[in-house]
């Protein structure tokens, strides 16, 4: 198999180890330059200096052959944004994600991510195994209920203006889908920064909403 993994840091580096041994093809994507030369000198695996949450580096490492994409930064949103990339646009058919955040696991799974997991051992002997993807979809639940999507306006006196998202103190199960800024949709990352006036589309549990929206609008909210 060929596999691309985003996320140079321990996680990435063992799991890059663990899966070139058993002879599968495998490159890295990773930010930290001094990352970056460790693993070349390290293992024998391509590796890229960049943002894989960024499409030009998911095409430079050559996505678009990829039989799987497995995200490993340490913010949620970046490793949504990375496996939504992959299926969506490269058309990848398996995406792996640990997650940071257990909360966000279910939601992670709803919006299409194939497989999330936490051991790193455990991941390395998911995609090892070559699960196939009828069968992943067999096994993860249809639905979580009565999710609650939500979308607030952020105002000027909100504590999250002039914050990034990977700052921002969100509740348990709960993400940013997407922010409206000036009639332009963006899916959100770690890095994006919120402003005053942004409206906010969050996906999150209905007893958590009260919580996001007090997050954005400055203020509490009636019940």
């Amino acid at each position: 198999m060929y596999i691309i993994i985003i996320g140079g840091g321990r996680s990435g580096y063992h799991l890059a180890k663990m899966l070139s041994q058993n002879d599968h093809e495998v490159c890295v994507i990773e930010r930290d330059s001094e990352k970056c030369r460790q693993i070349k000198e390290d293992l024998n695996v391509k590796v890229i200096h960049g943002d894989g949450a960024e499409e030009k580096f998911l095409m430079k490492a050559g996505a678009d052959r990829a039989q799987a994409v497995v995200a490993l930064t340490n913010n949620d949103h970046d490793n949504l944004v990375i496996c939504q990339l992959a299926e969506r646009h490269f058309k990848v058919e398996r995406t792996f994600t640990l997650v940071n955040n257990p909360g966000n696991a279910e939601l992670f799974r709803w919006l299409g991510v194939n497989m999330t997991v936490c051991p790193t051992s455990l991941l390395a002997g998911l995609i090892q195994k070559e699960i196939d993807a009828k069968l992943v979809g067999a096994l993860l639940p249809r639905s979580i209920g009565d999710l609650r999507m939500t979308q607030i306006q952020v105002a000027p006196d909100s504590k999250a203006v002039g914050k990034r998202i990977n700052e921002l103190e969100l509740p348990a199960e709960s993400i940013i889908i997407t922010i409206f800024k000036e009639n332009s949709a963006k899916v959100p990352r770690g890095s994006t920064l919120i402003q005053a006036g942004d409206q906010v589309l969050a996906l999150c549990q209905p007893y958590r909403e009260k919580e996001v929206q007090e997050l954005f609008n400055g203020g509490t909210v009636e019940s």
